[in-house]
C-alpha cells in the first residue's frame, strides 16, 4: 500500500520534472533567437532591423567558427571538368548564385536561409582581403542574389586566415599554404590573410 507521503513525494518530483523541462525549452527557445538570429513573423524587416540581423549573424558564427568554415569550404583542384570553386555552388559560377551557401551541409548556410531566404530578404557576400604586401585589395564573391535594391545595407567582421587552416581537394583537406587554388592569397607573416566578410541585404 502506497503511503500519503510518498504520493506526496512522486507528485512533487514529477512537478519539478515538468518545471525542468518547461525551463529548458524555454532557455532552447531563448537560444535560438539569439544566436541563430531569424527575424519573427514572416515579414521583412526593413533596413535598420536587416543591419541587425546581418550584424549578429556575422558576430555568432565568427565566433563560433562557422563563418570562417564556409570562407574555406572551397574545391582545391586544377580539374578543369570539376573547376575550382566553392563546394557544391551553382552550375557555371564559383560562387553561391542566387542560393544559400550549401545550406545542405553548411551550418552557416542554414543560419543565412534562416535570417534572410526564408524571409524574403535577398542578401550578397563579398570577401575583401589583402595582396601585394597589403598595397591593394582584392574581393571575392560568395554569394550573389542580384544588386542591391536602393534599401540596402552592410554589415562586415574581420575573419583571420592561417596558413595550416584547410581547404577541401581530392584527397580530403589540403592547408592554405599547400593549396594550388584558393583565390584569396597569402600576405601576412604570422598570419595567411586578414579578411573581412561584408553581407549586403535589401
Amino acid at each position: 500500500m502506497v503511503t500519503k507521503g510518498h504520493d506526496d513525494g512522486a507528485q512533487l518530483h514529477t512537478l519539478e520534472g515538468v518545471a525542468a523541462s518547461v525551463i529548458l525549452v524555454l532557455a532552447v527557445t531563448y537560444a535560438f533567437n539569439a544566436f541563430v538570429v531569424t527575424p519573427t513573423g514572416g515579414i521583412n524587416p526593413g533596413a535598420d532591423s536587416n543591419q541587425q540581423i546581418a550584424d549578429d549573424l556575422l558576430t555568432a558564427t565568427a565566433s563560433n567558427g562557422d563563418l570562417k568554415e564556409a570562407m574555406l569550404y572551397w574545391n582545391d583542384t586544377n580539374d578543369t571538368n570539376e573547376g575550382a570553386r566553392f563546394v557544391n555552388s551553382s552550375d557555371g559560377t564559383y560562387y553561391y548564385n542566387s542560393e544559400d551557401p550549401d545550406d545542405g551541409y553548411l551550418d552557416f548556410g542554414n543560419y543565412s536561409h534562416d535570417a534572410f531566404t526564408e524571409q524574403g530578404v535577398a542578401y550578397n557576400i563579398e570577401l575583401a582581403f589583402s595582396k601585394d604586401n597589403g598595397t591593394e585589395t582584392g574581393t571575392l564573391t560568395m554569394v550573389e542574389h542580384g544588386e542591391p535594391g536602393a534599401s540596402a545595407v552592410t554589415a562586415s567582421r574581420t575573419v583571420t586566415l592561417d596558413d595550416r587552416d584547410n581547404v577541401t581537394n581530392a584527397s580530403g583537406k589540403v592547408t592554405l599554404e599547400n593549396s594550388t587554388t584558393y583565390p584569396i592569397p597569402k600576405d601576412g607573416v604570422a598570419i595567411y590573410n586578414r579578411v573581412e566578410v561584408r553581407i549586403t541585404v535589401w
